[in-house]
């Protein structure tokens, strides 16, 4: 008869993140805004078990599966969903050309949000889990990329986001959600793919073209 071997850990909550457990759903907050794992969903076969722990002013969660796969994946979402809420996601990106620069202007707008102690907060649900950011709604940005076009390419930044340059070629991305930042930076990079055959284009910073040499004459 074969053994059903369990895998625990305990991981250490820092500090500045609350975490409390109700109804089955595991809440994070932080600086930065809410998030929560609904761990119903996640765990519908029950082959988990998550305890809170108290301990000299100190929180630690205690997670045990006798799934191995289930086990880290579900360990990394809680790593994520305290990372989320302390510090954020930040993606960079560079803008490669002669003349190419992007601008960045900020513009008041009436929409309503819901004012809490720490300022406005947005919503954004899904299936699994929903994100509260504490990032102002107050006003949107709007980037303009002379990239080439005959006209400025206008590009509206959801206000959960928010961007700021450096310089004129290299433009920083900040968001709470992982996944609403890289599908940002994403469509900002298919705005003007670089080119294969010279340093031409919309770029992650630090990301390795391999160009391709051109026809010589």
């Amino acid at each position: 008869m074969k053994t059903i071997k369990n895998y625990e850990t305990h991981i250490d909550v820092d500090k500045h993140v609350n975490i409390q457990k109700k109804n089955g759903i595991l809440i994070f907050t932080g600086p930065l805004g809410i998030t929560l794992i609904n761990l119903a969903l996640h765990d519908k076969n029950g082959n988990s078990q998550l305890i809170l722990l108290r301990k000299e002013e100190k929180s630690v969660i205690c997670f045990k599966s006798c799934n191995k796969t289930f086990f880290k994946c579900m360990l990394n979402t809680i790593k994520d969903k305290m990372h989320i809420v302390l510090n954020g996601f930040l993606v960079s990106m560079h803008i490669r050309g002669v003349g190419y620069r992007v601008e960045i202007q900020n513009t008041k707008t009436n929409i309503p949000c819901v004012q809490t102690g720490n300022g406005a907060i947005s919503l954004q649900q899904t299936k699994r889990d929903f994100v509260k950011s504490t990032l102002s709604l107050q006003d949107t940005q709007t980037l303009f990329f002379k990239i080439g076009f005959s006209h400025d390419f206008k590009y509206i930044c959801p206000s959960s986001v928010r961007m700021f340059t450096k310089q004129q070629t290299l433009m920083c991305i900040y968001g709470i959600d992982r996944n609403q930042v890289s599908t940002i930076a994403a469509k900002i990079r298919m705005i003007k793919k670089p080119s294969v055959y010279k340093p031409n284009g919309i770029t992650f910073l630090n990301e390795k073209i391999t160009y391709k040499q051109g026809k010589r004459k």
